[in-house]
């Protein structure tokens, strides 16, 4: 898609606009864009490296998943639960993606009632018309991980809770079923993805805190809702027990992680939060919070300040990203995919916002518009991380006696999803500790950075090849130790991986 497509790609939203006052029709509409931008081409991308852990955890046996086992996992098994049914159907990884490509078209109606609820039907036009077309949501949405499970289920507790805390005084029965939804729609929120934990906090500070006894205004009603919604979180908290013991074992301090760089002092909390918002992994330029949406946001934040309904989206997204950033503190958890229900609450807000914007709402929807349909090619064609190329370099290049250094056991996956089979070649996990602890079928026990090189520098000497594959970012170690004693003879990066084939140094004549 190139920037000339835009104006064709504009002009429809632009008449869609009309329909803004019609939320009804212009519901349906947003719901068919929704389905046919999650849908398209979902199962030609290439595949991430947690997508190939994905279908790894889709074909372990039941007991596996919600048994004992599960603590080597660092996420609940309810996701990979669903995808279970898609592996255990013949299903591939690819089209594993379609649990969360069904889960991102349930959001768009859930946006639409929240608007609706809080801001009126303009607000729910916009919020529907802006979360299909939202480009972070479609990624996320074509992302074979828990996320977009996540921002469904804790979508649906926002609902069900917001619309228990102010019901009609003859609606006590219809109060009683959205307390039962919230805790649902919570419990299941926390079997999916344990940044749950923290949003879900955050989502009752942001409701309950205006009910306290004390509270202006608060009274019997608001008494007796604070009331239900403990007896309500009592059953969240019950449903969740059976996954406590888990949730304690992975935070003892043997498997605790280093603390994250949040722990720096002055600005640089701030400063994380701001470049994890706008440079997420894994599509690189796609923030999940369009940054391009905050002034819309705070001009509807200061509009609809009297109004504790329509405050309650901005409260929710600020309390939920400050307390991500003290969990943080602790235990590594914010990163920019986590990051993706906020995103999607940001696009609400800023319908919201669209809505109080009076005779120039309709204007402000289609800028929103635009400048999502400028993010959709990023979205819809995110860049590989190379585990298609290197799998073909391996497949072309590797035979039996060779060894391969790698610095992830679990690349394995993504390289024999793309054909290439360690068979009769030696591989080595370089790593300092043991990272995936889950990865139980793994080829050989982990070698030290130095204690690889060295070994890497013997083989040479023996008139081995040596091969380095390295995921991430930063350079190879064993690659830049063994590169002085050596040949490089093949040198390969692409978007995530550094493949290097090294050859015994010829001696000169």
């Amino acid at each position: 898609m190139s920037a000339k497509t835009l104006p064709r790609l504009a002009a429809p939203a632009v008449r869609a606009a009309g329909l803004l006052v019609r939320p009804g029709p212009l519901l349906c509409a947003a719901v068919l864009a929704g389905i046919a931008l999650r849908c398209f081409a979902i199962e030609s991308h290439e595949l991430q490296y947690d997508e190939a852990a994905t279908g790894y955890f889709s074909m372990l046996p039941w007991r596996d998943l919600w048994g004992s086992p599960a603590v080597l996992e660092p996420n609940p098994p309810l996701f990979y639960s669903l995808t279970w049914l898609v592996g255990h159907a013949q299903g591939t990884i690819e089209e594993m993606r379609w649990v969360s490509a069904v889960a991102g078209v349930l959001c768009i109606p859930l946006a639409w009632l929240i608007a609706r609820d809080l801001a009126g039907g303009f607000a729910a036009a916009a919020a529907a018309l802006l979360v299909a077309v939202s480009p972070q949501h479609i990624a996320i949405s074509q992302y074979a991980r828990a996320y977009a499970l996540l921002i469904l289920l804790v979508t649906c507790a926002f609902l069900c809770l917001v619309r228990a805390r102010r019901p009609r005084p003859d609606d006590r029965r219809r109060q009683l079923y959205y307390f039962a939804g919230y805790a649902a729609a919570a419990a299941a929120a926390l079997y999916t993805h344990h940044t749950a934990i923290v949003v879900v906090a955050a989502l009752n500070l942001c409701v309950m805190l205006p009910a306290m006894p004390g509270a202006a205004g608060a009274g019997h009603a608001e008494r007796r809702f604070l009331v239900q919604w403990l007896i309500a979180n009592l059953v969240v908290a019950a449903l969740y027990a059976p996954w406590a013991a888990v949730l304690f074992a992975q935070l003892s301090p043997a498997a605790a992680a280093p603390p994250s760089p949040v722990t720096a002092a002055g600005i640089a909390p701030l400063h994380w939060l701001w470049r994890t918002i706008s440079d997420p992994y894994p599509f690189a330029g796609l923030p999940w919070i369009d940054l391009r949406l905050l002034p819309v946001i705070a001009f509807g934040a200061w509009r609809l300040r009297r109004s504790r309904d329509a405050a309650a989206v901005v409260a929710f997204v600020v309390l939920g990203l400050a307390l991500m950033v003290v969990a943080s503190r602790f235990r590594p958890l914010l990163d920019g995919k986590t990051l993706a229900w906020a995103g999607v609450f940001a696009t609400i807000a800023a319908a919201i916002g669209c809505s109080a914007a009076g005779r120039f709402r309709v204007p402000a929807v289609v800028v929103a518009v635009v400048l999502a349909l400028t993010a959709l090619p990023t979205a819809l064609a995110p860049r590989p991380e190379g585990w298609r190329a290197v799998a073909a370099s391996l497949r072309n290049g590797t035979r039996a006696g060779d060894t391969l250094y790698m610095n992830y056991a679990a690349a394995l996956l993504p390289l024999r999803h793309y054909g290439w089979s360690p068979a009769g070649v030696d591989v080595e996990v370089v790593a300092s500790s043991d990272e995936e602890p889950w990865f139980r079928h793994r080829t050989s026990s982990l070698v030290a950075p130095q204690a690889a090189a060295a070994d890497a520098r013997a083989r040479l000497a023996a008139g081995q090849r040596v091969f380095v594959v390295h995921y991430g970012t930063g350079p190879s170690g064993v690659a830049a130790a063994i590169a002085a004693s050596s040949a490089r003879v093949l040198h390969d990066r692409t978007g995530k991986l550094d493949l290097s084939l090294f050859l015994p140094m010829v001696p000169a004549d």
